[in-house]
């Protein structure tokens, strides 16, 4: 029988193309179980079907893979990457040549990642993602599938980031704008400098063009205009500025804190006095899981949804600054975006998997279980969730019959352990078999 297919195993002809990958363990993140023994028949870039007892399929003219038990999961997303990133030298370089190098993708697809979302990229070079997403990059099979936003928007600055246009009026957010819809950009994202003024500027210019607003929570801009505006996704709890924590706090300074550290002739000064002991330690005494839970079911019921990073708060409890008392406010403040991760969980508060080009999907997949997520949820966040995020739900996220052959082969069970993710013993990428020789 074919699951989900009305199509009967007297349809697989020799003249059939495609080829079917045997003996595989499929993970349905939809009931939460797993389906053994099946076959998938995969025809160009869709699974045209789902076939249970593998061995009793033999067709001839059709190639074969035997899949060896693993276990199937969707293409894993990553929704917060950076393809070029601040300072990188080589991104003049793939960019001048107008394609992204192999090494982009060098550990990527091997992880099992098979879509990523760029959340910073310069306007001027932002045809090599159009071109991409085109299919123009040689073979574009080996390139995951990507959306992406453009440059985020920030205030002006005297120093110039390439990742970021600088929007000092109106004109300045309608121009950035037309540009990123013109040039297939899916969203626009905003940074942690903006006035609420220019925010409200920028979620006016963006729904006018029918594209919702990502990115942080600017210092400036209190959750009632996030939540006013719907912003459609919330980076890293609300990025260094720290939007939810704010949110979360009964520090009622925090925020002029903030507007005194808005210097444009000093781009970093908002980053020191944020991540500073005098600036964390009344907003960490503050923080209230009551007053967070409010915030986090108006979240909700504003459908905004959260890449929490958690391996960017781990990475700063990590790194050690000189003084020991600001580590030890690190590393506080990481448990409790840890905690506020949990709280927003808990409220149903849509989360999604992004690492920001720290470590790999699969501990950010960890630090989500640790947050309080079950492995199947973590997968969901990683899979399905994103999908629905992308309007994209109806052919992706899914090992299903009519869903494109974009799965991973995993040598152990994912709903026992989280950590089988990294087992990575091949892809499919649309419809075309990878292997991988880094399982265990």
């Amino acid at each position: 029988a074919f699951v989900g297919s009305t199509v009967s195993i007297g349809v697989l002809r020799a003249q059939d193309p495609g080829w079917i990958l045997t003996n595989v363990q499929i993970v349905d993140l939809e009931r939460g179980n797993v389906l053994d023994a099946r076959t998938l028949h995969i025809r160009d870039d869709r699974i045209a079907a789902i076939v249970e007892s593998p061995t009793a399929v033999q067709v001839a003219g059709l190639r074969t893979i035997d899949g060896q038990g693993s276990f199937v999961i969707p293409g894993l997303y990553d929704m917060h990457v950076h393809l070029a990133t601040n300072g990188d030298e080589a991104a003049g370089r793939f960019l001048e040549g107008g394609v992204l190098p192999d090494r982009v993708w060098s550990s990527t697809i091997p992880q099992g990642v098979l879509g990523v979302r760029d959340m910073g990229f310069p306007i001027d070079s932002i045809h090599v993602l159009a071109r991409l997403v085109r299919g123009g990059n040689g073979d574009a099979s080996a390139a995951p599938r990507i959306w992406y936003v453009g440059p985020s928007l920030n205030a002006p600055s005297t120093l110039s980031v390439p990742i970021q246009a600088q929007v000092a009026d109106r004109s300045a957010v309608t121009a950035i704008v037309d540009r990123i819809a013109a040039a297939g950009g899916t969203a626009v994202k905003i940074h942690d400098r903006l006035s609420r003024e220019t925010y409200t500027q920028i979620a006016e210019a963006a729904r006018a063009r029918r594209l919702p607003v990502v990115g942080h929570i600017p210092g400036l801009v209190p959750i009632d205009d996030v939540i006013k505006e719907r912003q459609r996704s919330v980076e890293h709890l609300g990025g260094l500025t720290h939007g939810l924590l704010m949110a979360c706090s009964r520090d009622s300074a925090a925020r002029q804190r903030l507007v005194a550290a808005l210097v444009p002739d000093d781009f970093g000064r908002l980053v020191r006095v944020s991540m500073s002991a005098e600036h964390l330690t009344p907003l960490l005494d503050g923080f209230d899981a009551a007053q967070c839970t409010a915030v986090a079911r108006r979240l909700r019921e504003a459908d905004v949804w959260q890449v929490p990073t958690l391996l960017l708060w781990k990475a700063w409890a990590s790194t050690g600054p000189g003084s020991s008392v600001e580590l030890a406010v690190w590393q506080r403040l990481n448990r409790t975006m840890i905690d506020i991760t949990r709280i927003l969980h808990a409220e149903r508060v849509p989360i999604m998997t992004g690492t920001d080009n720290i470590e790999s999907l699969h501990d950010e997949l960890a630090a989500l279980v640790g947050a309080g997520l079950t492995p199947l949820e973590a997968l969901r966040a990683a899979t399905v969730d994103p999908a629905r995020f992308l309007n994209t739900a109806a052919v992706s996220g899914l090992v299903k019959p009519g869903f494109q052959a974009d799965v991973v082969l995993l040598k152990g069970n994912p709903l026992v352990d989280i950590g089988n993710t990294r087992r990575v013993a091949g892809v499919v990428l649309r419809g075309k078999y990878h292997q991988v020789s880094t399982a265990k």
